[in-house]
């Protein structure tokens, strides 16, 4: 029945843009003055019931008996690794802060180091 109701459903949504573009082509359907207004009534509205009886139509149970199950295995949790520093062979010494100072003793320095 959903097979049939979605072929339905297609016929009008390609007739309701045929007659939004050409109204004249559904005066045989409509036995009266067709209009653009009364196209969108007639399609849109077939259009909005077909998709819902689409919608509330499930598919059949056996549907799905042909493919195979396949076996859920269970999946091994995995650790989370902090990476850790390893230590180099030679060990080095951290440089001692230098102590600050004065605007002085700076111009002073650079000078004897230019001489």
């Amino acid at each position: 029945m959903g097979i049939l109701f979605s072929i339905l459903f297609l016929i009008s949504v390609i007739c309701l843009i045929l007659g939004m573009i050409k109204p004249s082509i559904f005066t045989f359907l409509l036995k009266s003055k067709v209009n653009r207004k009364k196209i969108g009534l007639v399609f849109g509205g077939a259009t909005f019931v077909l998709f819902f009886l689409i919608a509330l139509n499930p598919p059949p149970k056996d549907a799905y008996k042909d493919t195979p199950q396949e076996a859920v295995t269970p999946v091994n949790e995995t650790k989370v690794v902090t990476p850790t520093l390893i230590p180099t062979s030679i060990p080095t010494k951290t440089p001692e802060p230098t102590k600050p100072m004065s605007i002085d003793q700076k111009i002073t320095d650079t000078l004897k180091a230019k001489t």
